[in-house]
């Protein structure tokens, strides 16, 4: 049989079919992409054969990545909270700033489960970073349950954050308008446990306050900005 012979047997072209101009065919057992047209209304599922993709191979890349820059902000932060003057210390002392890493990592993920675990896995790699450097850089020790309830933030914000700067770029409607809230939201919110609960003097907690609703608001003017460039980006390309 020729090799004619055996494309047909395995793809049925016809001189009608949607598929009679495509050039790039898939032999059973053989992991390469097929590119189909646009007008692929009605066509057969054996044009539709799911053949692995890129984002397999990106992936553990990715995540290497993401675990890579939590080891590096968690020591960053530990050498922040070391030498910044108490007026700013508030900016490296809080958890605000782990999970921006946890946002911009979801934003640039391949696939929403992807951006899930690499925001996970970065505020994983921030703990570690900073409880394993806190004894050699500022000779401190944490407890164990210390670590165990930073664990569950883990846990807990690094999937929500990914999740936010997945669907910052990639979502819909009202979930694209809550995940671009996300951050200057965790700002704020930091402003008001400064003001409500910290414990220190007013003067600090003043301080503190204005400039964690100063980064809050930032972060909200950025993700504007930034959702009006990828609608005009959006545009451009569509056009």
């Amino acid at each position: 049989m020729s090799g004619a012979n055996r494309l047909s047997t395995y793809f049925p072209v016809s001189s009608t079919s949607p598929l009679g101009n495509c050039n790039d065919l898939v032999l059973p057992g053989v992991a390469y992409s097929m590119r189909l047209p646009q007008n692929t209304k009605g066509v057969n599922s054996v044009y539709r054969r799911k053949v692995p993709s890129r984002l397999g191979r990106r992936t553990p890349d990715f995540l290497l990545l993401s675990s890579a820059t939590g080891l590096l902000i968690g020591v960053l932060t530990l050498l922040g909270q070391a030498t910044l003057p108490d007026d700013v210390l508030q900016v490296s002392n809080s958890g605000a700033v782990w999970v921006v890493a946890a946002f911009v990592l979801g934003r640039f993920a391949p696939s929403r489960r992807v951006a899930l675990s690499a925001g996970f896995i970065a505020l994983i790699g921030e703990l570690v970073g900073y409880f394993s450097a806190a004894p050699i850089l500022a000779e401190a020790s944490s407890s164990i349950g210390a670590m165990a309830l930073w664990f569950m933030v883990a846990l807990a914000a690094g999937p929500l954050f990914g999740w936010a700067g997945f669907d910052s770029r990639n979502g819909a409607g009202i979930t694209r308008k809550l995940a671009n809230a996300a951050l200057g939201a965790a700002w704020l919110a930091i402003a008001l446990f400064i003001t409500l609960i910290l414990n220190r003097t007013a003067a600090a907690r003043v301080q503190g306050t204005l400039i964690t609703t100063g980064l809050g608001i930032i972060f909200f003017g950025c993700m504007r900005l930034l959702g009006v460039i990828d609608t005009l980006r959006a545009s451009i390309f569509s056009g």
